[in-house]
């Protein structure tokens, strides 16, 4: 029997491929090749289908790569760009080598390039699209890759309206030996890994885009990939390049002496934008902006104070305004817009402050991945600098230019925007202190950085609210906030009893303040807390509480959270069904009623719905809530999101309960390979996966990979929550499943013991997870022979199953089934007949062919102990080999095979 579950494709047919292609291969590994997308000189571009993942690819197929030392060199570049996950970087799947050369299979975008785009846009959308590119460079950054060949050809903006930056530099070794004229020229085999999948075999090295340093043969690193960007956008801003020339000597000349030519006349674009891109293109590398995510935030800040110079100039206009005033309110406009977008730039600085000494903390933690782990937990940090930046300039801008922000609106914003910070430093402080532990959260700590953005809409506000007129009590109100913020990066970092302690006494202060929207919040926060540690019952009395106080207090967003949290705890994790689909049905309809039943703001609540659904057996509602739940996340944060991740493993759960075994096995091994490009390798999600591929692999008799997978996933939990930990005991459990499978007993019984005693320690003895423990124990007893303890655990198993998951729930069936073989060993044949009969009609009713079928053999067994129902024994194996055959269960096939030729 599999463990629980821990928590669509559509096939495609391939197109007619055209006579042209004849020349093309069939297959290049697993993809399908369906025609040319372009070609170069001496390599092509192809486009390919894969089958697995039902999605069409870029092949970009190498026709001479050199020898052994250069493909391995650009495998590992290639596989290190494939862990990247941004939304505005191209996907590299996987790395391969056909026919004696390389290949790569890439995500295929279509679209066109910001080269052909750029013309048929304005000022505000060609800055746009290159902020993202721009956030795509400073992910690759972050990650310790740098592009070296950065130009408008060089990025694509899909239909869907994302760029994707491509074409990174995973040649350079070979580059480096060429001269900046020969790469103007080159088409050769490399060219093609660089080139966009409607270009193949364009210009490699570009010289107009191409910083000193990298013309004088220096080290190029993310600086040099800031001047590339900064020269390709004013290029799209103002219709020419900065630096004027037709051959390479031009070029080389042009930047090398500084000579940068003036934008052309009439040419409508702001100074200020101007002076951040001429900072960008410095000779000197140390001059530019400190990150590409410093450059960013400055980008963004630019368009709030944009439209303060218009409103200025419109103001300056009005009548009675005399000739020195306006050169005065001139100057102090510009004074005022400098003012603010220092203010945005704290945050950058405190981070760029901090950052190296994070980083050596991370690396004296985990010298193996620590350095890999604080490059991906720096992408969010930087993205959230940024993104604070950006609000916080343009908070101090909005006041002179909207007349909706009035003093108290600015400073409820303001005091968002120092809630939202003070995460960010809780965070860092983490960070710097970080243990073995807490780096295993590290991404997951920083990914959950608030969004600074909601601070500067009035509309949100509005929906907050509104704080304490006393100015003293609305300073505590803000300190204690501000607090809970803080905590919260304790869970976030995986210190839950830490945290839980620290929550109470936050709770017991905000109950003295007496200010009833805080007691919600901390009752809210702390709940969190209580259940992350296994206090489910504390954690509901909790949420009751803050439903309350929610409510009198018109917290409507808030009041949605908490009731599905109640949801969650009470129908998924207490497994209090009935109770749980109640206040479920009542967070559907607040989200509803707030309009939030489309985007991603709702997608908790069916997140939690789902689950609900899948623990009660109603599986088209559970899979059909999944599936909008991952059209909502797929077309509001694109593929590679954490989220995803984490719906096509509960879709997974979904398929397996169903017995769609491939099905199954697809979307975990989707799950897993997001998972792994995020938070890497050795993460607790991952181990998450691992477990769920281990129960599929064993249900499909796939010993070997599910023992692989096994064994990486006990090492996982292990090693991030404790040998004696009830993550510990799921993997305990799945790895004992696969040596009980094997035969291999006494390796199995050591193992489902621990698994059984560390779930009860953890859980209590009458939760599901106990249950799933006692029946793998029960099916090892089963197997060797000792029917007293097999009948105690099973019919344990069974009181608590039924207890908690109601007489008709599907994990029921394995409970009984073991009964029922204790029951024919012994001779008792109604007993064994009764208990197969209501065995099949469970998996019949949760669609579960297989099992049902297996049921049926166990009933035709059962009754061959009577002469007289003998005839219908053997008919019924007959009908049960018969639909094994059809589901293509061979070895199950096999044995009914064995048994008919015994009974012959």
């Amino acid at each position: 029997m599999p463990g629980a579950p821990q928590d669509d494709k559509t096939r495609v047919e391939a197109p007619p491929r055209d006579d042209r292609d004849s020349d093309l291969p069939r297959r290049i590994g697993r993809f399908h090749v369906l025609g040319r997308l372009g070609a170069g000189a001496q390599g092509r571009v192809l486009l390919g289908y894969d089958a697995d993942l039902n999605r069409r690819v870029a092949i970009k197929l190498l026709r001479g790569s050199g020898g052994a030392e250069e493909r391995d060199r650009m495998r590992r570049e290639a596989q290190a760009l494939a862990l990247l996950s941004h939304p505005n970087v191209v996907q590299v799947y996987e790395v391969g080598e056909y026919a004696d050369t390389l290949f790569l299979a890439m995500e295929y975008v279509s679209g066109s390039t910001l080269h052909a785009w750029v013309k048929q846009h304005g000022l505000r959308e060609i800055v746009g699209v290159y902020l993202q590119a721009g956030r795509g460079l400073a992910a690759a950054h972050s990650a310790g890759l740098v592009h070296r060949d950065f130009k408008p050809l060089n990025a694509m903006i899909g239909k869907d309206g994302r760029v994707r930056v491509m074409d990174f530099g995973l040649a350079r070794g070979e580059l480096a030996t060429r001269s900046p004229e020969e790469n103007t020229v080159m088409r050769s085999a490399t060219a093609v890994l660089w080139s966009g999948v409607t270009e193949a075999g364009s210009l490699m090295g570009t010289p107009a885009y191409m910083a000193p340093e990298h013309w004088n043969g220096e080290a190029v690193d993310a600086r040099t990939d800031q001047f590339a960007f900064c020269v390709a956008l004013w290029e799209g801003v103002y219709g020419e390049r900065p630096y004027a020339g037709k051959t390479t000597e031009d070029f080389r000349a042009a930047i090398l002496g500084n000579r940068r030519r003036e934008p052309p006349a009439g040419a409508k674009v702001p100074s200020w934008l101007r002076q951040v891109l001429e900072r960008g293109m410095s000779g000197d590398p140390a001059q530019r902006w400190p990150s590409m995510a410093a450059l960013l935030a400055e980008l963004e800040s630019g368009t709030p104070r944009r439209r303060r110079r218009f409103a200025a100039a419109a103001l300056l206009g009005v009548a009675g305004v005399i000739a020195g005033s306006r050169v005065y309110d001139g100057w102090r406009a510009q004074w005022q817009a400098d003012a603010c977008h220092a203010a945005g730039q704290e945050v950058v600085t405190q981070w760029e402050a901090a950052r190296p000494g994070i980083e050596a903390a991370f690396v004296a933690t985990d010298p193996d991945g620590g350095g890999r782990t604080f490059a991906r937990a720096t992408a969010f940090v930087e993205r959230f600098a940024a993104d604070w930046a950006a609000a916080r300039s343009k908070l101090c801008m909005l006041p002179h230019i909207d007349a909706r922000w009035t003093p108290e609106l600015v400073a409820r914003a303001d005091e968002c925007l120092v809630e939202t910070r003070s995460s960010l430093e809780s965070t860092l402080g983490r960070f710097a202190a970080i243990d073995g532990r807490a780096i295993q959260h590290a991404i997951v700590a920083a990914s959950a950085l608030p969004l600074p953005g909601p601070c500067v809409d009035p509309a949100y506000l509005a929906r907050q609210p509104p704080p304490p007129a006393d100015e003293q009590l609305r300073a505590e109100v803000l300190r204690m906030r501000q607090a809970l913020r803080q905590v919260r990066t304790l869970g976030a970092t995986g210190r839950f009893k830490e945290g839980l302690a620290e929550i109470r006494h936050l709770v017991e202060e905000a109950d003295t303040l007496g200010w009833r929207p805080l007691a919600a919040l901390a009752r809210f926060d702390a709940a969190r807390f209580a259940g992350d540690t296994g206090d489910l019952e504390l954690a509901r009395v909790w949420l009751e509480e803050a439903m309350v106080l929610a409510a009198e207090t018109g917290q409507d967003a808030l009041l949605a959270g908490i009731v599905t949290n109640l949801t969650d705890v009470v129908g998924v994790r207490q497994a209090r069904h009935e109770e749980g689909a109640r206040w479920g049905k009542l967070a559907q309809a607040m989200v509803v009623a707030q309009g939030d039943a489309e985007s991603t703001r709702g997608t908790p609540t069916l997140n939690v719905l789902a689950l609900l659904n899948l623990d009660r057996g109603q599986l088209d509602e559970a899979e059909r809530l999944l599936q909008k739940m991952l059209e909502i996340d797929m077309r509001e944060l694109g593929a590679d999101d954490l989220a995803i991740a984490g719906t096509l493993n509960n879709l997974g759960n979904v398929y397996s309960r169903r017995d769609r075994l491939d099905d199954a096995r697809l979307s975990y091994e989707r799950a897993l390979a997001t998972f792994e490009r995020i938070l890497g390798p050795e993460h607790p999600d991952v181990a998450l996966a691992l477990g769920n591929l281990a129960r599929v692999s064993l249900s499909r008799d796939a010993l070997d990979d599910a023992e692989r997978y096994s064994l990486r996933a006990l090492a996982i939990r292990e090693q991030t929550a404790g040998p004696e930990s009830v993550e510990a005991a799921w993997a305990q459990q799945d790895l004992g499943n696969v040596y009980l499978a094997r035969g291999e007993a006494a390796k199995a019984l050591e193992l489902l013991e621990r698994a059984a005693v560390s779930t009860a320690k953890a859980l209590g003895s009458e939760h599901p997870e106990v249950a799933f423990a006692l029946l793998s124990l029960g099916d090892l007893h089963l197997e060797r022979r000792d029917l007293e303890k097999a009948q105690r655990f099973y019919t344990r198993a069974l009181g608590i199953l039924e207890a908690s998951r109601g007489l008709d729930h599907l994990d029921n069936a394995w409970a009984i089934t073991g009964l029922g073989e204790i029951a024919l060993i012994r001779g008792r044949a109604a007993e064994a007949t009764r208990r197969f009969e209501r065995a099949e009609q469970l998996f019949a009713a949760n669609e579960r062919p297989r099992d049902a079928a297996k049921a049926r053999f166990a009933l035709a067994r059962a009754r061959w102990l009577k002469k007289a129902t003998r005839a219908e024994a053997r008919a019924l194996a007959l009908a049960a080999a018969e639909e094994l055959t059809a589901l293509g269960a061979a070895a199950d096939r096999a044995q009914i095979d064995a048994w008919l030729a015994e009974t012959d």
